[in-house]
């Protein structure tokens, strides 16, 4: 996402596909943030400092489904998650960006850790759905 233009390539193709909820992984944007931009929401992690400008995910929704947006949090630059009211139940969804096979085995354990995190305080009371890069060979 740090080249001129992506975001809005992404918004057009969303609405060309009838898209209301895409997950993003690789965003390189340094901070995290929940922003609009026209009529869609864009809530993304930063990158870790000592990595800055690689990794990052994020969540990009019509406007539709970004006003029913009830909270959402950053786990760390390869996790977030955010709350949205959909009837009957509300869902969680999770946007999940995981490291290459190469990775150490404390980097993926720790990433495992965080989505067990998310659903443990799921518990059944919501709906909930895990998207994401699972970097699988």
């Amino acid at each position: 996402m740090l080249q001129c233009g992506k975001l809005e390539k992404l918004k057009i193709e969303m609405a060309r596909m009838k898209i209301n909820i895409l997950g993003q992984s690789e965003i390189r944007w340094l901070r995290a943030g929940d922003l609009w931009r026209g009529e869609y929401r864009l809530i993304h992690s930063g990158t870790a400092e000592n990595n800055p400008g690689i990794g990052g995910v994020g969540i990009i929704m019509s406007k539709a489904f970004g006003k029913k947006v009830k909270k959402f949090v950053q786990y760390n630059e390869r996790i977030i998650a955010f709350k949205i009211e959909i009837k009957p139940k509300d869902t969680i969804i999770v946007q999940v960006y995981m490291p290459s096979t190469n990775s150490s085995e404390k980097e993926m354990e720790e990433i495992y850790k965080g989505i067990e995190k998310v659903i443990e305080i799921v518990k059944g009371d919501d709906n909930l759905i895990i998207i994401g890069d699972w970097n699988a060979e």
